[in-house]
C-alpha cells in the first residue's frame, strides 16, 4: 500500500509541480522555492521506494525497428534542435549524411533481405516481382479493354472536329481518357489490395509501387490532354505530330523515372532504413529528379512556347513581352528548378522541409496554372468561333486573371504559412478572408470593365463609317446615319472607368480595415477648391452635359458652330473636335459654343433655280421635271437618298432675258450635294430631247426699230465712249 501511495504521490506531484513552475507568481512563490518543493517531494518519493526494496527501472531505449521512421517527413523533421546553432546544425548533419553514403550498398542488401517471406509468410523475391508486374499488365489490360469499348463514342466526338474544336467534344474526349485510367487505377489498387495486405515489408513494396505506376498513368494522361499526338484538331498546343509524339515519349520517360525514384526512397523509408541513411537517398534522389526535370523542361521548351502564345492575339496588350517571355522561358524554369533542389537539400540537411513543400507548391500551381489557361483559350476559341476573336480574347482574359488570383494565393499561402511562418493558420485564415473579399471585388470590377469595353468598342467600330471624312461635295455610298449612342459612348467609356476605380478602391480599403472616410473627405474638400480656382473648365463642363442632353449634335454630323464648319469627329468633357472639309481640325470648348446649325439632322429639302427662255412652255416643264422626279426614285443610287421626288414649285422670277423657275426635293441628310448634281444632269440631257431651251446670256440692244446682236452692240458702245472721251478736252478748253 505504501509502494502503491508512493507512486501516486509522484503521479501528482509532477503535475503540480509543472503548474507551480507555469504560474509561481500566482502561488506566491519564487521559481526557486518551487524548484526546492518539487525536489523535497522527488526525494521523499524515492526515499520510500527504496525502504520497500524497490529500485525504479530506467525507461526502455527503443530498438532500431522503433527507431525507424516511417515517413519522409518524420525522417527529416522534429530533429533540429539538438544541434545547438545553425552553423554546427548544419555542420553535423553533414557529417550524418557523409557518413550515411557508404553504408547505403549495406542498407540495399538489407532491404533485399526483408523483400523475402518471413515465417513462411509473403512472396519470394520472384513471386513478389511477378505479382506487381501481373497486377500492371492486368491493369493495362483493363484500361485497353475500356478504350476499346469506347471507340465508337470517341469516334463520333472526333468526326468533323475543325481547327477550333467544339469544347464539349474535347471535354467528352478527355472525359472517355479519364474513364480509362480509373479502370487501371481500380484493378491496380484492387490487386494490390488483394495480394499485398499484410503488414510485411514486401508487401510495403509491392502497394508502394503500384501507386508509383498509378500516378504515372495520371501523368500521362495530363500529356495526352496537352499533345494528343495522333489528333490535331483536339490538341491544344499547336505542333506538329512529330514534335507532340516525340515531346510526349520524353516526357513519360522521365516522369517515370522520377516517381520510380520517389517510390524506392519510400521503400527504404518504410523498410525500415535510419535516418541518416534515408537523408543521405534523399540528397542523391533529389540531384537525380532534379536532372529529369532540367532534361524535360529543355524536351518541351516549345510545346510549351507555343502553349503560352498561341491563343493570343498579336494586337493584344502585352504580347511582346509575352512572346519574349515564352521564347526565354526555359531558362527561368531552369533556374526555379534549381532553386527547388536547394531547398530540398536544405530540407535534409536543416530537417526542415517548410520551403522545399512551398516551393513544389509554387512549381506544381504554375504548372496547373500553364495548362489551365491552354484549355480556357482553346474553349474561348470554341465557343466565340464565329466572331472575329475579340470576345475570346476577352472571355479568355476574365478567366485568367480569376486562375492567377487563386495562384497567387495558394502560393502565397504556401509561403507565409509553410515555409517562412510568418503567421499562424488561424490568424492567416482571418487575413485570407479580408483579402479574398477584395480580390473578388477587384475581379468582378476587371470583369464588368472588360465586358462593357468590349461592347463599347464593338459599337464604336459598326458606327466607325460616320467617323471619315465627310464632304459635302464628296462622292460614294452614304455611310449610315450617326447614332447618339455611338457619340455618347466615349463620354461614358471615360466616367464608368473614373467611377468604377474610385469604387473599387474604396471598398478595397474598407476590406483591408483602413478607414476611407479621411480619403472621402480629403477628396470632397480638393474638389470643391478645383472647382472654384477653375471655372472656365467647369463652365466648359456644365456646357458640354447641356449640349449632350439636348442632343444638338452627333459624332459625323456636319454642323455649323459660327466659330467653324465642319464634320464632328469627337469631343471630350470640356471640347469638341470639328473637321473642316479641306481637311483643318478645329477644338472648341463647349464654353464658347453659341447656336449650332446641325445640316445632318433627319432631312434636307434643297432648293435650286434655273433660268429659262421667255417662251417655255411651263406646264410642260412641269411635267417633264415630275417624270425625272420619278425616274429618281427608282434608281437604285439616288432612290434610297429621296425622301420626297424632283419637282418644279413655279416661276420664282421673270428678268429680262429668262424666266427663272424654282424646282426642290428632299433628301436624306448624307450627301444632298450629290442627288443635285445628278437631278441637273437629268434636267439638261432631257429638256434637251424635249426641245426646252435654257435662257441664252446675249445682250440686245434696240435702236430705231432695229434689233443688233452683241456684236453690233458692243461696237456701238465703244463709239459711244470714244465720242465721249473726244469732247471731254472740249470742255475742259
Amino acid at each position: 500500500m505504501r509502494i502503491i501511495a508512493a507512486i501516486l504521490g509522484l503521479l501528482l506531484a509532477l503535475p503540480f509541480g509543472t503548474a507551480m513552475a507555469q504560474a509561481p507568481a500566482a502561488a506566491g512563490l519564487s521559481q526557486a522555492q518551487v524548484d526546492q518543493l518539487v525536489t523535497t517531494i522527488t526525494q521523499n518519493v524515492l526515499q520510500e521506494l527504496n525502504k520497500q526494496g524497490v529500485t525504479p527501472k530506467p525507461a526502455p531505449a527503443p530498438d532500431a525497428a522503433q527507431a525507424a521512421p516511417t515517413h519522409p517527413t518524420e525522417a527529416m523533421t522534429g530533429m533540429g534542435a539538438e544541434y545547438g546553432s545553425h552553423g554546427s546544425r548544419v555542420a553535423e548533419n553533414l557529417k550524418a549524411i557523409g557518413a550515411a553514403l557508404p553504408r547505403i550498398g549495406s542498407e540495399f542488401t538489407r532491404i533485399g533481405d526483408q523483400l523475402r517471406p518471413a515465417n513462411d509468410e509473403g512472396y519470394g523475391r520472384g513471386a513478389l516481382f511477378g505479382l506487381i508486374l501481373l497486377a500492371f499488365v492486368v491493369a493495362l489490360a483493363v484500361e485497353w479493354g475500356i478504350r476499346t469499348l469506347c471507340t465508337r463514342p470517341r469516334a463520333m466526338l472526333m468526326r468533323n472536329v475543325a481547327e477550333h474544336a467544339d469544347i464539349g467534344r474535347l471535354a467528352g474526349l478527355f472525359v472517355l481518357d479519364v474513364v480509362a485510367v480509373v479502370g487501371f487505377q481500380v484493378t491496380a489498387e484492387g490487386l494490390a489490395g488483394y495480394w499485398f495486405d499484410s503488414s510485411l515489408p514486401q508487401s510495403l513494396f509491392g502497394v508502394y509501387v503500384l501507386k508509383m505506376l498509378v500516378a504515372w498513368r495520371y501523368a500521362v494522361l495530363v500529356l495526352e490532354l496537352i499533345l494528343r499526338p495522333h489528333s490535331q484538331p483536339a490538341r491544344l498546343v499547336p505542333v506538329s505530330d512529330i514534335e507532340a509524339s516525340r515531346s510526349k515519349f520524353w516526357l513519360t520517360a522521365l516522369i517515370f523515372l522520377a516517381l520510380a525514384c520517389i517510390a524506392f526512397q519510400r521503400v527504404m523509408i518504410a523498410a525500415g532504413m535510419h535516418a541518416d541513411n534515408v537523408r543521405a537517398v534523399a540528397v542523391v534522389v533529389g540531384i537525380v529528379i532534379a536532372g529529369l526535370l532540367i532534361v524535360g523542361i529543355w524536351v518541351a521548351r516549345r510545346v510549351v512556347s507555343q502553349l503560352m502564345v498561341s491563343a493570343h492575339l498579336p494586337t493584344e496588350p502585352g504580347f511582346a513581352i509575352r512572346l519574349a517571355f515564352a521564347r526565354r522561358w526555359h531558362y527561368l524554369a531552369i533556374g526555379g528548378t534549381l532553386f527547388w533542389l536547394a531547398t530540398w537539400l536544405n530540407g535534409v540537411i536543416l530537417k526542415n522541409l517548410g520551403p522545399f513543400q512551398a516551393m513544389t507548391r509554387t512549381l506544381t500551381v504554375l504548372l496547373l496554372l500553364l495548362i489551365a489557361e491552354g484549355i480556357v483559350a482553346r474553349a474561348a476559341r470554341a465557343l466565340f468561333r464565329k466572331g472575329d476573336g475579340t470576345a475570346a480574347a476577352v472571355a479568355r482574359r476574365c478567366i485568367g486573371v480569376g486562375l492567377r488570383i487563386v495562384a497567387i494565393a495558394l502560393i502565397a499561402e504556401a509561403w507565409a504559412v509553410g515555409a517562412m511562418q510568418l503567421m499562424p493558420g488561424e490568424q492567416w485564415q482571418a487575413l485570407t478572408r479580408s483579402i479574398t473579399t477584395a480580390a473578388a471585388t477587384m475581379f468582378v470590377a476587371y470583369v464588368f470593365w472588360e465586358i462593357v469595353k468590349y461592347w463599347i468598342d464593338r459599337k464604336l467600330k459598326e458606327a466607325q463609317p460616320v467617323l471619315g471624312r465627310a464632304d459635302e461635295d464628296a462622292t460614294g455610298d452614304e455611310p449610315p446615319p450617326p447614332s447618339r449612342l455611338a457619340t455618347l459612348l466615349p463620354i461614358f467609356r471615360v466616367v464608368l472607368a473614373a467611377g468604377l476605380l474610385v469604387l473599387t478602391v474604396l471598398v478595397v480599403l474598407t476590406e483591408l480595415g483602413i478607414n476611407t472616410a479621411p480619403l472621402i473627405a480629403g477628396a470632397s474638400v480638393f474638389g470643391l477648391a478645383i472647382s472654384f480656382g477653375s471655372q472656365t473648365l467647369v463652365k466648359d463642363i456644365v456646357s458640354g452635359v447641356f449640349y449632350m442632353a439636348d442632343d444638338a449634335f452627333r459624332v459625323g454630323e456636319y454642323i455649323d458652330t459660327g466659330k467653324a464648319k465642319g464634320t464632328v469627329e469627337g469631343f471630350t468633357l470640356r471640347s469638341l473636335k470639328v473637321r473642316h472639309q479641306n481637311g483643318q481640325i478645329n477644338t472648341i470648348p463647349f464654353g464658347q459654343l453659341g447656336a449650332i446649325t446641325n445640316f445632318s439632322r433627319d432631312w434636307v429639302t434643297v432648293k435650286f433655280n434655273l433660268r429659262m427662255s421667255h417662251d417655255t412652255d411651263i406646264e410642260l416643264v412641269r411635267k417633264t421635271v415630275k417624270k425625272i422626279g420619278q425616274e429618281m426614285l427608282t434608281d437604285p443610287e439616288l432612290g434610297p437618298q429621296l425622301l420626297e421626288p424632283l419637282k418644279m414649285q413655279g416661276v420664282a422670277d421673270i428678268q429680262d432675258n429668262a424666266l427663272v423657275l424654282r424646282f426642290k426635293f428632299t433628301a436624306k441628310p448624307g450627301k444632298p450635294s450629290l442627288v443635285q448634281r445628278q437631278a441637273i444632269r437629268k434636267i439638261y440631257q432631257t429638256f434637251a430631247e424635249k426641245g426646252i431651251k435654257f435662257a441664252s446670256s446675249a445682250v440686245t440692244v434696240q435702236t430705231a426699230g432695229e434689233v443688233n446682236s452683241t456684236a453690233a452692240a458692243g461696237a456701238a458702245a465703244a463709239a459711244r465712249v470714244a465720242a465721249q472721251a473726244a469732247a471731254q478736252p472740249q470742255q475742259a478748253g
